[in-house]
């Protein structure tokens, strides 16, 4: 990043917190504070503490995107709704391409993604593509940033993704189609949802050709019901996901031809035995994944990869007056096989146990705070011991301190020890040792400043950090590592039915503290998204119902070492296989009208301004886009 942008930025950042602390400090009459969240129609959660809780008493900052957000916007995937969360940037490589998301500077594989409370897919895979997570059947997203291994362990490190599913009570069917041959099916039922996308995703690149095999085809059902039997509250979740896609590249095994079928798929069960003063939960889960990827470069023309885990988790609450105390036990089992070769490579079987317990004392309305422990097992990765402390403050004037201190941790993944590559392009690395971090954040926030103002520090501190660092891009451990920044987070209340929405986040820091140089592939230095949206007073009358502008900036470091890497043959070549983009604004524009009670027309456009990111492994976001959908409800 060049020196006139870094100063830009950092004048920019110190105008805002002066005047949030300004309109903070003027503010009066007390009142409790949640975490900040997109709507304040959500009340309580249940990820930050491992408990339903209100949104008010979470410590942990918290973040919530509903069913009713997802619908408005148009998202199909995860990785597009978590695109509007503050701190969270995602880098998507095309509609029929993947997604990755950092999380205040933590990569994909050190952010947990959960499903209904159980790890999404074989974590031990590496993350999971949260571009071909469909939103269908998605009831809402909690988002708890920072570390979170105490109650969920290994790769908590950024924060926890928890994807929560429901059926709908009533019936409705989406149709959308746009640009790059997109087209997506979408039926809401009673409990069982369907979602079939496709995209043709032919796009011209920005040096005048035209990409191709960067189509999709994604098909996504859901089911959930629940059933009491006596006392016990029971609820079963299954799903499958099965996706075809051109996966085209220009280095290593990728090729101009590459092809990838995924099917996934989990079953899900959850038991619950409420007393009066305590609760006993039970939940069983079994996932499995498979994945073959087709090319022909480097060892073999296919490898097929499965992975296939069960776990148990038993956890029980006691509440008390102005406690409450939650203990449990996590135990996993996962196999896993990467097959290239005649014969196969099968990688060691994973198994986690871990006991935790954690108690949340409340003084007062507006005070609390926790203290919380973890002991996990991870086969060979050896043990771990994360304690968590934290607490919420009321300071006078509306105005509510958060402060969180926690140790994290990350086993590393079957991919990033043994994938298999060709012996000139290394890509695993056997000898990789876990992760461990010290993560720290405090909010300052108060609800009377606009509708909504928050200010969050957040820094981790690092050993044994995993990167993959140019020019060969192979896995390795860092000694040690500091990440820093500052996220400032605004609204507005609605007035004749606008609302404006705001965010800035600052990771100035990402650091290898023994080279004293940037850390590569942690996010933007610089981001911010600003939205404007109107509702119509009856969103029931025909006519314009809603419409909404969103702005989204990043400004990514460039630097020198960023413009060469090495192919199979040792020759340096433009264009790094993860390369960044110096930087980029996206904007996007929405406006729906009800033609009927229960029938809505909605016209979208994406990338508005024609920008896009620089070439990514063959990966470019295409020009802007159109589509329009129809909805019945």
């Amino acid at each position: 990043m060049h020196a006139s942008f870094r100063a830009v930025s950092r004048t920019t950042l110190c105008a805002l917190l002066l005047s949030s602390s300004a309109a903070i400090a003027r503010a009066a009459a007390p009142q409790p504070t949640p975490s900040a969240s997109p709507l304040p129609t959500i009340v309580r959660v249940v990820t930050a503490d491992r408990l339903n809780e209100p949104l008010a008493d979470a410590v942990r900052t918290t973040y919530v995107i509903t069913r009713a957000e997802i619908a408005k916007r148009g998202w199909t995937s995860i990785a597009q709704a978590l695109a509007s969360i503050p701190g969270a940037f995602v880098s998507r490589y095309g509609p029929g391409a993947g997604a990755s998301i950092t999380l205040r500077g933590a990569t994909a594989d050190e952010t947990l993604v959960l499903l209904d409370g159980t790890p999404l897919r074989g974590m031990q895979l590496g993350a999971p593509d949260l571009s071909t997570v469909s939103t269908s059947g998605v009831e809402r997203i909690e988002i708890v940033e920072g570390g979170g291994s105490t109650l969920f362990g290994s790769g908590a490190i950024g924060g926890v993704i928890n994807i929560i599913t429901a059926p709908r009570r009533n019936t409705r069917v989406d149709l959308r189609t746009g640009s790059f041959a997109t087209n997506e099916l979408r039926i809401d039922l009673p409990y069982l949802s369907f979602e079939r996308y496709v995209a043709g995703n032919a796009y011209a690149l920005p040096n005048g050709t035209t990409q191709a095999n960067a189509d999709v085809e994604r098909s996504t059902i859901r089911s959930d019901f629940a059933h009491r039997f006596g006392k016990i509250a029971a609820r079963f979740n299954l799903g499958i996901t099965s996706q075809h896609l051109g996966v085209p590249g220009n280095y290593g095994n990728y090729t101009p031809t590459s092809r990838q079928d995924t099917v996934d798929s989990y079953l899900h069960g959850r038991f619950a035995y409420r007393r009066a003063q305590s609760e006993s939960i039970a939940q069983v889960a079994a996932s499995s994944d498979a994945l073959a990827y087709t090319s022909c470069i480097g060892v073999g023309c296919q490898t097929d990869s499965r992975y296939a885990s069960t776990s148990l988790n038993l956890r029980n609450i006691v509440h008390a007056a102005n406690a409450d105390l939650l203990y449990g036990i996590d135990l996993s089992h996962g196999t896993s096989l990467i097959d290239n070769t005649p014969s196969g490579i099968a990688a060691p079987s994973v198994s986690q146990s871990a006991l935790y317990v954690q108690e949340h004392w409340f003084s007062g309305k507006s005070n609390s705070y926790y203290v919380g422990l973890r002991g996990e097992r991870d086969g060979s990765a050896g043990n771990s011991l994360s304690p968590a402390i934290g607490g919420r403050f009321a300071l006078g004037g509306d105005t509510i301190l958060r402060a969180n201190l926690a140790t994290a941790f990350r086993a590393p993944t079957i991919f990033e020890l043994y994938y298999p590559c060709p012996v000139a392009f290394p890509c695993s690395n056997p000898n990789l040792q876990p992760e461990r971090a010290r993560v720290a954040d405090l909010t300052l926030s108060n609800d009377r400043v606009l509708a909504g103002t928050a200010l969050t520090f957040f820094d981790t501190r690092a050993s044994n950090l995993i990167v993959f660092a140019p020019p060969l891009f192979i896995p390795e451990n860092v000694d040690q590592a500091s990440l820093q920044g500052l996220t400032l987070t605004a609204k507005t209340r609605r007035l004749h039915g606008l609302g404006v929405n705001a965010s800035i986040t600052d990771l100035y820091r990402a650091l290898d503290l023994t080279t004293n140089s940037r850390i590569y592939g942690r996010g933007p230095v610089l981001s911010s998204r600003l939205t404007l949206d109107y509702l119509a007073a009856n969103p029931y009358a025909p006519g314009l119902r809603s419409w909404g502008i969103t702005a989204s900036t990043a400004g990514l470091r460039n630097d020198p070492a960023d413009e060469i890497y090495y192919d199979v043959n040792g020759n340096p070549q433009p264009n790094p296989p993860f390369a960044q983009a110096s930087g980029y604004t996206d904007l996007s524009a929405y406006v729906r009208f009800r033609i009927a009670r229960r029938a809505t027309i909605t016209l979208r456009g994406e990338n508005l301004g024609n920008e896009r990111y620089a070439l990514l492994s063959g990966y470019p976001m295409p020009g802007r886009s159109f589509s329009v959908e129809f909805s019945t409800r």
